[in-house]
């Protein structure tokens, strides 16, 4: 969703019920987030979909609704993304759907913490995709990746005991922001898991 752009209520009401007509049993969602890197870029784009008498005010709101900064990017004020997300979860359910958010986080309570995942306090399933898909890992380099005996998939809902005698990778339950990095070192705690089961 692109707040002031695609959030208009009737429209996503209408949009929901087209998809659902058409077979989608299954709705994902995200609210832009913006890299502050190329913020002034992306919002000079965006601002070509309003019309030009109306840029600068759809700037202006656009600006101050995106104040919430979460790492490298800047999030859709709290509030406003709770609103939306309660409302889709409503029109999904309303049409049989089941709902789920996409990469949607709040700001750590404790400083230097992960980002606190919104997904539990909205979707209405197991799985982010609406289908159980497992953790697929390899023995080695030379071998295949195979699904892990025991997991589901469900990270979201695995508490983390659960996670570390499965998995090996406590830290997966609940879900999270992470980086390419943080599942390399994922990789490097379930070699060492397994190397010594004891803990």
């Amino acid at each position: 969703m692109i707040p002031y752009l695609t959030d208009d209520p009737h429209e996503l009401r209408q949009l929901v019920g087209e998809v659902s007509k058409a077979g989608a049993n299954h709705l994902i969602v995200s609210c832009l987030d913006v890299s502050l890197a190329s913020r002034r870029r992306s919002l000079d784009r965006l601002a070509l979909g309003v019309p030009p008498a109306a840029r600068d005010d759809w700037r202006r709101r656009f600006e101050g609704l995106y104040r919430e900064r979460i790492g490298a990017s800047v999030h859709a004020a709290l509030g406003y993304r709770q609103d939306l997300f309660a409302y889709l979860r409503e029109l999904a359910t309303e049409h049989g759907m089941t709902y789920a958010l996409c990469m949607e986080y709040k700001k750590p309570v404790v400083a230097g913490s992960l980002p606190q995942g919104l997904n539990r306090d909205y979707t209405t399933c197991r799985n982010c995709e609406g289908l159980d898909v497992p953790l697929y890992v390899r023995e080695g380099r030379d071998e295949p990746f195979r699904p892990l005996v025991g997991c589901d998939g469900a990270c979201l809902l695995c508490p983390p005991v659960v996670a570390a005698s499965v998995c090996g990778v406590p830290e997966l339950a609940g879900g999270g922001g992470w980086s390419l990095a943080d599942y390399r070192r994922f990789g490097r705690v379930r070699a060492a898991a397994e190397a010594d089961p004891s803990g």
